[in-house]
């Protein structure tokens, strides 16, 4: 066996070194200093999923995925953030735990569920929109994306049809602009990940925000808004957003969709400026009745509107 000379291991292992750095930071991942903070959202979003009362609703889709949480669409977003959570934090044991609930038969069920005629409206388009971003996000796993794209297209292709025929001038329009039946929070959804096959379509719906901007701004802020949407079309319109620090005040039942307001307003901060989002993010933590201590109004979703500005961050640009 030949003998390998001290200097020579030592330069093959420097290189070797230096190549596995370079390996590892192909990988995107969240910054150590935000460990603390997925360590602290991911198990409530986990419990969230465990629990099947209280229930809103009637419908659990196909019951196999997303019966458990509050209701549907929180169920779906819950799945989402933890998926994501574990590529990027590369969380292999939470990684296998999403992924086989999220089995091909469950999804396939899934589907057959959601495009069942007599359930063609349900969730449609908000909980809808937050499936498209699961999906996508299932699509990062390359052993998936082929069994996943059709179904990922067909809710796609449901939500563009929906963008591009829903009526600005009905009665329930200004209701419904910054809550679930939003346009702009389902355009904004689709704009973050959607499949190359439709990107042309989305495209061209950027001619009716400018009518959505128009319509809504005079509109007066209701108690029923969870969104907030000057910061919503600074993120679809890629523009800087006039931050003012996000009032929480006293998170009760006939007013806890304002946390999510309040929420939604760090989301451009996180790409603007991340040192402030920083701090806005660990006022927030820093206060768990407003995201954790109560199942009902806060935990089973603020915690995921949280994680998205985490997420937001480690986009590509």
């Amino acid at each position: 066996m030949p003998r390998i000379r001290k200097g020579c291991f030592l330069t093959s292992m420097k290189a070797f070194i230096s190549l596995f750095r370079l390996a590892l930071s192909a990988f995107t991942t969240v910054p150590t200093s935000h460990l603390a903070t997925i360590a602290a959202l991911r198990p409530v979003i986990l419990e969230a999923l465990t629990r099947t009362e209280p229930h809103c609703g009637d419908s659990t889709g196909s019951g196999l995925i997303f019966i458990g949480n509050y209701d549907w669409h929180s169920s779906v977003h819950g799945h989402w953030a933890l998926l994501s959570m574990a590529r990027l934090s590369h969380d292999a044991s939470l990684e296998r735990q999403m992924l086989t609930r999220l089995s091909p038969e469950n999804l396939r069920q899934e589907r057959e569920f959601l495009f069942h005629e007599p359930n063609l409206d349900f969730e449609l388009p908000y909980g809808r929109a937050w499936l498209s971003l699961l999906l996508a996000e299932l699509s990062e796993r390359k052993e998936r994306a082929e069994e996943i794209a059709p179904f990922r297209a067909q809710v796609e292709e449901q939500l563009l049809d929906w963008l591009e025929t829903h009526s600005f001038d009905s009665s329930w329009f200004q209701r419904a602009a910054a809550s679930h039946d939003s346009w702009l929070f389902a355009l904004f959804l689709l704009q973050l990940n959607i499949s190359s096959g439709n990107r042309e379509r989305l495209k061209a719906l950027q001619s009716r925000v400018e009518d959505f901007k128009r319509r809504v701004e005079n509109r007066p802020i209701d108690g029923y808004d969870f969104l907030h949407l000057p910061s919503l079309l600074a993120l679809v319109e890629d523009a800087q957003c006039d931050f003012t620090s996000p009032r929480m005040g006293t998170v009760e039942m006939q007013n806890c969709h304002n946390a999510g307001a309040a929420v939604t307003q760090l989301w451009p901060i996180a790409l603007s400026d991340p040192n402030q989002f920083e701090r806005e993010l660990q006022a927030i933590m820093s206060r768990p009745e407003l995201w954790r201590d109560d199942f009902h109004m806060v935990s089973h979703w603020v915690p995921q509107f949280l994680w998205m500005g985490l997420w937001l961050q480690q986009r590509p640009s």
